[in-house]
C-alpha cells in the first residue's frame, strides 16, 4: 500500500490493479495470471456470502466477463485494497453493496 499506480506495473514500485493483486498473492507463495481478465478466468468463482481474505473482486462493463477492466483484493470487513487511479497511491476502500458499479456477480479465489 502506498505505492503509486503505474499502468502495466507488475513488480513495483508502482502497480496497476492486476499487478497489485498478482504481487500480493506472490508474497503468499502463489502464482496468478497477470491481467484482470485472466485472473478472473483462472480463479474459482465464489459468492460474496463466502468471501475470504485475499479473494479477488472484479469489475466488468455490464458485469460481463469479457469486459473486465478492474480487480481488487478483499481484505476483510467490507474493504478492498486496490490500485485504480494513475498517479494515486494504492489504497483501501469500503464496499457494502457488492451488486453495484459493474462489480461482477462472483468473487474469485485463486
Amino acid at each position: 500500500m502506498g505505492s503509486p499506480y503505474q499502468a502495466g506495473g507488475k513488480t513495483g514500485p508502482g502497480y496497476d490493479c492486476s499487478g497489485l493483486t498478482q504481487a500480493s498473492w506472490g508474497v503468499a507463495g502463489y502464482s496468478i495470471p497477470g491481467s484482470s481478465r485472466t485472473q478472473y478466468s483462472g480463479t474459482t468463482l465464489v459468492s460474496f456470502s463466502q468471501l475470504r481474505l485475499g479473494d479477488l473482486i472484479f469489475w466488468g462493463t455490464n458485469r460481463n466477463a469479457s469486459q473486465i477492466y478492474h480487480v481488487a483484493i478483499y481484505i476483510g470487513n467490507g474493504k478492498v485494497a486496490e490500485a485504480s487511479v494513475p498517479g494515486v497511491a494504492a489504497k483501501t476502500r469500503v464496499y457494502n453493496n457488492w451488486a453495484v458499479n459493474d462489480i461482477m456477480p462472483y468473487a474469485g479465489r485463486p
